[in-house]
């Protein structure tokens, strides 16, 4: 079994995915898909109206699918932070 035909020319981050054997771990899922429709011609509203070559309508739809995966990081305290010392603590808000 292959890679999918959309992952081929996928990208990936050669220093953080490894497998634990050291062998390249396949990318993150990401997929993009744009797709879309439009449908148009003239109004023509039988026996009443004839919008041949005068009037027109026009409809358009498009849609779009995203997903990625995503990333959490997580800190674990160290034994100074768990005894209640903060002073070289790496958080980004101040504790009071």
């Amino acid at each position: 079994m292959g890679i999918p035909p959309h992952n081929i020319f996928d990208t990936r981050d050669h220093f953080k995915d490894v497998n634990p054997d050291g062998s390249p771990a396949p990318p993150a899922a990401f997929r993009q898909n744009q797709f879309g429709a439009t449908v148009s011609g003239p109004v023509l509203l039988p026996k009443l109206y004839n919008g041949r070559n005068r009037t027109f309508f026009t409809f358009a739809y498009e849609g779009w699918r995203f997903t990625q995966a995503a990333q959490t990081k997580y800190t674990v305290p160290t034994d100074a932070e768990l005894a209640g010392d903060f002073s070289n603590s790496t958080l980004t808000n101040p504790i009071f």
